[in-house]
C-alpha cells in the first residue's frame, strides 16, 4: 500500500466475538491476505473505528448487501418468484486452502456462483441474517471447509 491507500473492512459482531475477530486481523496484518500472502504482508496497521459509517433507513423496504452473498433455498427461491423486486450480478467464486494449514494435496475449493456486493434485494421480514455458508471442499481427515456467503444488509429505501 501507498502512503494514500489502505484498505478496511466492516464487520458487525456480537461483543464477545470481538477479541477473536481482531486477531484474525492482526495475524493477516503479520502474514498478508489472501493467496498471494506478499499483498498487505507487514504494510499496515490495524485501527479499529467503534460506530458505523452509514445511516440506515428504519422503514426501508429494500436492502443493498456490502459483501458477496450466497442466499439460502428459501431466499432464492423468493428472489426467483420476484424478479422485478431484485437487481443483483452473479460471480464466480474460486479459491484455494491456506496452504500452510493444510494436509490436503489438493489445495483447490470448488467453484461457487455468488451474488456480487451492491445487489439489491426485497426485505424479508423478520429474518436478520441473509444468506448461508456453503461447503466447498472436505478435507481427507473430514474437515468441512465452508466459503462465507453471509450477506452484509444495508436496509434502504
Amino acid at each position: 500500500f501507498g502512503d494514500k491507500t489502505g484498505a478496511f473492512a466492516l464487520v458487525h459482531l456480537a461483543e464477545e466475538w470481538e477479541r477473536q475477530v481482531l486477531a484474525v486481523f492482526r495475524y493477516y496484518a503479520d502474514k498478508g491476505i489472501g493467496g498471494d500472502s506478499s499483498v498487505g504482508k507487514g504494510s499496515y496497521e490495524l485501527a479499529i473505528q467503534q460506530g458505523f459509517p452509514f445511516k440506515e433507513s428504519a422503514s426501508g423496504t429494500r436492502w443493498t448487501t456490502l459483501s458477496l452473498y450466497y442466499p439460502r433455498p428459501d431466499e432464492w427461491s423468493y428472489y426467483q418468484a420476484s424478479p422485478e423486486q431484485v437487481w443483483y450480478s452473479l460471480v464466480k467464486r474460486k479459491g484455494r486452502l491456506e496452504s500452510s494449514f493444510s494436509p490436503a494435496a489438493d489445495v483447490w475449493k470448488k467453484s461457487v456462483l455468488m451474488l456480487e456486493e451492491g445487489s439489491c434485494f426485497p426485505v424479508l421480514e423478520g429474518r436478520n441474517v441473509y444468506g448461508e455458508l456453503p461447503e466447498v471442499k472436505v478435507l481427507p481427515d473430514g474437515v468441512r471447509v465452508l466459503q462465507y456467503g453471509l450477506g452484509f444488509p444495508i436496509r434502504m429505501e
